[in-house]
C-alpha cells in the first residue's frame, strides 16, 4: 500500500483546485540541503519531481524536512548532487511549490518530517498527543493541550491569506504573505526540534 505520508499545503480555495496558485516554499529550519529533479536522481533522497531536504541537527539528534513537488528549486540550491553540503537559513526561499513529478495532480507543497530513511515524523501530533487533533463532527470538542503549536486552539484547516500575485516567471520573488503558508511546516520542523512553545497561562 502507498501511504501519503506528509502534509500537502496549497494557495488557493481546498474546494477548487484549479484555483490553486505557486508560492515560494520557505526552510522550516537552518541546516544543509541536497536536492534532485526527479526519481532517476542519485542524489541524498529520491523523490517524484523537483524535491530539496534539508538536514538539521539540534540538540545531538538529526532531523530532515522535505519539500516536493516544486515547480522550480532556486538557485543558489545545487540539484544532483550526493551530499549535504550547501547551507540554507530558516526562512530562506528555496523553491517554488508546483506539481512536477505528479502532473495530474494541482499546484501544491508536499512536506514531511523525518528523523531517518522510512522515520517519518506526524508534523500535526510530534509528542503523540492525539488531542493535538479536533474532533471531527465537532471541532470544539477536544482540547489542543498545552503542547500544541497552533496559533489557535483548535486549528482551522488551512492558514488564511491575502490576495496576491503569483511570483512572475521563474526568478525570486519577495516572500511577503506567502511566508503565511510555511508557518505550519515552520513551527511543526521548531517543536520537533525541541522549540515547544511556552503555554499561556489562563
Amino acid at each position: 500500500m502507498d501511504l501519503h505520508r506528509g502534509l500537502d499545503y496549497i494557495r488557493g480555495r481546498v474546494d477548487r483546485p484549479a484555483t490553486w496558485q505557486s508560492f515560494p516554499v520557505i526552510a522550516a529550519a537552518s541546516g544543509k540541503v541536497c536536492a534532485g529533479s526527479g526519481s532517476e536522481d542519485r542524489t541524498c533522497i529520491q523523490g517524484v519531481g523537483k524535491h530539496v531536504m534539508i538536514r538539521h541537527r539540534k540538540d545531538g539528534r538529526t532531523y530532515y524536512t522535505y519539500y516536493g513537488h516544486l515547480r522550480k528549486i532556486a538557485p543558489e540550491i545545487p540539484v544532483g548532487t550526493d551530499a549535504y553540503e550547501t547551507k540554507v537559513k530558516r526562512g530562506q526561499i528555496i523553491g517554488w511549490a508546483g506539481k512536477t513529478g505528479n502532473p495530474g495532480t494541482a499546484t501544491h507543497l508536499h512536506f514531511e518530517i523525518l528523523t531517518g530513511p522510512g522515520q517519518w515524523l506526524d508534523p500535526y501530533d510530534i509528542y503523540g498527543y492525539a488531542a493535538a487533533y479536533p474532533a471531527p463532527a465537532n471541532p470544539r470538542d477536544r482540547a489542543c493541550g498545552p503542547d500544541h503549536f497552533w496559533r489557535e486552539c483548535p486549528p482551522a484547516p488551512y492558514v488564511p491569506v491575502e490576495d496576491e500575485p503569483p511570483p512572475e516567471g521563474d526568478g525570486p520573488s519577495r516572500v511577503g504573505n506567502a511566508s503565511e503558508l510555511a508557518i505550519r511546516p515552520a513551527a511543526a520542523a521548531r517543536l520537533a526540534m525541541g522549540r515547544r512553545r511556552t503555554p499561556r497561562r489562563a
